[in-house]
This record gives C-alpha cells, sequence and structure tokens, in this order.
C-alpha cells in the first residue's frame, strides 16, 4: 500500500505543476493581448467636428485639427501631448492650443496622476489656478480627465476618451461648465509615427 501511494503523489504532483503552469501561461497571454498603455505610444493626426451646446459660442460647428503624441515616462507613466486648431470662420485666423501634461501611476492599477511639467506657460497644478489632470486606461480606451475653477468660481470639466483602434485612435472630447455640456468634439487620428 505504501509503494502504491508514492507512485500516485508523483504522478498527482506533476499533474499539479502542469495545471499550474499552464494557467500561469493563459494569464501571462491574457496580460499580453489586453492592450496596455504601449498601445497609445507614438505620433497621431486627424480632424473632426466641434459642436457647441444651444446658446454657447461658436454658435455653429467648426472644424478641428488634432495632434496627440503620447511617450513613456520613467516609473511607468507617460507624457501627453496635444494640440488642437479650431477653424471658425473663413476670415478669422485658427485658434490653437497646445498642452503638455506629465503622468505618473496613481497608486492603483491603470490610473494617473498629471501635472503640467515645471516651466510650462500658464499656471500648473490646481494651487496655482491651473488644471488638475487624472488618467485612466480601461480595455482600449485611454480617458483623461481635467477639472479647473475659473477667477469667477465656475468649475470647468473636460475630458478626453481616446480609443485605439488598429493604427487609429477615435477621439470623443466633452467640456462642461459648471455641469452643464458646453463642447463636443468627434475626431478620428491616424497614427503618424510608433
Amino acid at each position: 500500500m505504501r509503494l502504491s501511494r508514492l507512485r500516485i503523489m508523483p504522478a498527482a504532483l506533476a499533474l499539479s505543476l502542469a495545471l499550474s503552469l499552464a494557467l500561469a501561461l493563459a494569464a501571462a497571454g491574457a496580460a499580453a493581448q489586453a492592450p496596455g498603455i504601449a498601445a497609445f505610444y507614438g505620433s497621431f493626426y486627424g480632424a473632426g467636428l466641434a459642436e457647441a451646446a444651444p446658446g454657447e459660442q461658436p454658435p455653429a460647428s467648426i472644424t478641428r485639427d488634432t495632434d496627440v503624441t503620447i511617450k513613456p515616462l520613467a516609473g511607468g507613466g507617460f507624457t501627453l501631448t496635444w494640440s488642437a486648431e479650431s477653424h471658425v470662420a473663413a476670415f478669422q485666423p485658427p485658434k490653437d492650443r497646445k498642452v503638455t501634461v506629465e503622468f505618473r501611476p496613481a497608486g492603483r492599477p491603470n490610473e494617473f496622476e498629471g501635472a503640467r511639467p515645471a516651466g510650462a506657460a500658464g499656471p500648473v497644478g490646481a494651487a496655482g489656478g491651473g488644471e488638475r489632470y487624472w488618467a485612466k486606461l480601461e480595455g482600449a480606451t485611454l480617458t483623461v480627465l481635467a477639472e479647473s475653477t475659473g477667477a469667477d468660481g465656475r468649475r470647468d470639466t473636460q475630458r478626453w476618451d481616446r480609443t485605439m483602434s488598429g493604427g487609429q485612435m477615435q477621439l470623443v472630447y466633452l467640456r462642461s461648465r459648471d455641469g452643464r455640456p458646453v463642447l463636443t468634439v468627434r475626431a478620428t487620428l491616424v497614427r503618424m509615427a510608433p
């Protein structure tokens, strides 16, 4: 009886180890297939349509050219630079804005806290009257939130949902003031460089 137990135990142990190894490999494969922040690295360019909420300026739809660059940052974070050029009317020069934010891990998986780099133009961080930034990666979508309070005490919230699909990035931008929608932009961007 003892001899048969000794023969069964190595077989059971081998089976247990084989199952454990198979599960570990399957989990590693699933993690490798899930898009991480690295899927967003690169330079993207595209255009879209911006639509103001009723009663907001500009009162009509406008086109907006957009470019985005996302690069890795030491410590598991990333740097996000974006610019937008709005074409309001043929007789007016386009309005443009360029922003760079450095995002660092927030201590929770796939969540990041952002700040404008030192030396950036304009107020940096909420304490300086600037914007506060957060980012969250869920599946193939990177959501960035920015919040600021103006001198008049009104709260401005901006949300960018960037969803990767192949070599394209679908962008949906929403801006609200005191919780009321102000502007929506929908754009498709193409990867120009890795």
